[in-house]
């Protein structure tokens, strides 16, 4: 099992203790579920076209609509900003020890290179 799986199964369990979904939830998350992908896409189109205060305009619907997600799913904000927290930390770990390994005398096999970019 890998890091992603554990950690989305322990959430998946832990999320399961809590009051079940209504059906009411349930459409309005799909309703949410299709508004947020379309925010997403406006968003990503506003940033190649390089138009900013109308991409500001729609990150910001894009993340009032996450927020409400989050709020129906029992998931509170500062559980995202402490993992996004604790990616960034890894992130900057990882460039820390590939730069400092670039510093030093070359032995054996070369650096240290990681074995994917994708964070934990």
């Amino acid at each position: 099992m890998t890091v992603w799986s554990r950690r989305a199964h322990g959430r998946a369990m832990h999320a399961s203790t809590r009051e079940p979904s209504s059906p009411f939830h349930a459409s309005e998350i799909r309703e949410l579920a299709e508004r947020f992908g379309k925010a997403a896409t406006l968003c990503v189109g506003l940033a190649a076209e390089n138009q900013h205060d109308e991409l500001v305009d729609a990150s910001a619907e894009l993340i009032l609509i996450l927020r409400r997600i989050w709020r129906i799913r029992h998931v509170a904000p500062e559980e995202v900003w402490t993992e996004l927290d604790h990616r960034l930390q890894l992130g900057t770990l990882l460039l820390r020890l590939q730069q400092d390994a670039r510093r030093l005398p070359r032995r054996g096999k070369g650096h240290w290179h990681p074995g994917s970019t994708k964070l934990p």
